[in-house]
């Protein structure tokens, strides 16, 4: 599963709050992955809660990539 967060110019400045919540139960598998955009070069803050619970002989995998702009 892939979760994607883009930001783009508009609001000139944001604050982001989040929370992810991912409950596995007993021998269940997930491949996570968490990306954050940033399309422009803008200024904004991620306040991100990722709450996991994984029963027993489940596997979780999870990345989070984070690509923000850089200022020119």
């Amino acid at each position: 599963m892939q979760l994607q967060w883009s930001f783009d110019s508009q609001p000139p400045a944001i604050l982001f709050n989040s929370r992810i919540v991912v409950v596995l139960e007993e021998g269940a598998s997930l491949k996570l992955v968490d990306q954050h955009a940033s399309a422009d070069a803008i200024h904004h803050a991620l306040n991100l809660v990722t709450q996991i619970k994984v029963g027993k002989d489940a596997t979780l995998q999870h990345a989070r990539v984070q690509m923000d702009s850089v200022d020119k």
